[in-house]
């Protein structure tokens, strides 16, 4: 048997085996379910203080988390803003450093071609200057040349005037002369330049019956005569009553030659000069050019600028026509088989 002590009353029991192994078990129970119960209580206030203390914890190490991350981020901010500002500087200074070139090579590229202008602007004042100075010295010779020329005129027109009131006052035989004169005198003054072997003097020698006026002679240096030329000297005045012709002088001269000497007719030869000199004369042989005259085909000319002979046309283009030539062939063919005939 078993004795079991009220708590209460202070009563004491006595229970079997089972009812003692009932009433420990009960009492064991609730004693095991309150302390359970306590003890799950306790638990789960230390659950909830542990889970404030992790909370509070957790948002501390979170806080302190946070401030170094905005510490981490404001240094870093900081560092690029330094990095920034530190390229921001050096691109500026590169910048500022080419723009400093570029103006110095500008200014210089300015002041080279300046200088340059300047040059040419001298150069250009000089060429200008010359160009003045030749323009002045081309009028100064240009007015000398005309002045040159018309005091030529005037001498010209006073000799001419000279000459005309000479012949004015000479008979017919005195102005025939006079021409004989000026020839031979032209003649000795040239004498000297290429005719040492020859002589220009008046013929007197009548034995074919006829003579000329002069006969020009020219020998080699065995002294034997190669060449013999008669000239027929006429000159008349305006108001000479028995004017002859040219071929009246030609066919005398012909006639003088006898038949060893064949005359050569020059000079403005053309088809009625030979027409008219083969019905005269016996004269079958001429020097001719059978010239004519072309315009040239310049198209600037200058009139201010002269490249020919004064008085003279140098756009006119001298040259044979063979029509000319022609013409004056066929007369002499003629002739010449008449005479066959």
């Amino acid at each position: 048997m078993k004795e079991i002590k009220c708590p209460k009353c202070g009563e004491v029991f006595q229970v079997d085996e089972s009812g003692y192994a009932a009433i420990v078990k009960q009492v064991r129970d609730k004693e095991f379910e309150k302390e359970l119960s306590d003890r799950k209580a306790q638990f789960d206030a230390e659950k909830q203080a542990a889970v404030k203390l992790m909370q509070v914890q957790t948002m501390q190490q979170m806080s302190e988390e946070i401030s170094s991350l905005k510490q981490q981020l404001a240094a870093s901010q900081s560092k690029l803003k330094a990095q920034a500002e530190a390229e921001e500087s050096r691109l500026s200074a590169q910048l500022a450093a080419k723009e400093n070139a570029q103006k110095l090579e500008t200014e210089k590229l300015i002041s080279q071609k300046e200088k340059e202008i300047a040059q040419k602007e001298r150069e250009i004042g000089l060429l200008s200057g010359k160009i003045e100075t030749v323009k002045q010295e081309s009028l100064l010779r240009e007015q000398g040349m005309k002045d040159g020329y018309e005091e030529r005129l005037r001498l010209k027109d006073e000799q001419i005037a000279y000459y005309r009131d000479f012949k004015a006052r000479q008979s017919t035989k005195m102005v025939g002369e006079s021409l004989e004169q000026h020839c031979e005198i032209e003649f000795n003054r040239l004498r000297a330049t290429g005719f040492q072997n020859a002589y220009f003097e008046k013929d007197n020698d009548a034995r074919s019956g006829s003579k000329g006026d002069y006969i020009y002679r020219e020998f080699d240096s065995q002294q034997i005569e190669f060449i013999s030329i008669m000239f027929e000297m006429k000159n008349e005045m305006d108001e000479t009553a028995t004017k002859k012709k040219n071929e009246d002088f030609l066919k005398e001269l012909d006639k003088a030659a006898g038949d060893g000497i064949r005359l050569l007719a020059g000079a403005g030869i053309n088809a009625s000069a030979v027409q008219t000199l083969l019905a005269s004369t016996g004269i079958t042989q001429y020097h001719m050019s059978g010239k004519t005259v072309k315009n040239s085909g310049m198209q600037y000319r200058n009139p201010s600028v002269s490249m020919g002979i004064p008085g003279m046309s140098e756009y006119d283009i001298w040259q044979t026509d063979p029509c000319a030539v022609r013409s004056v062939r066929s007369l002499l063919d003629a002739a010449a088989g008449s005479q066959t005939l």
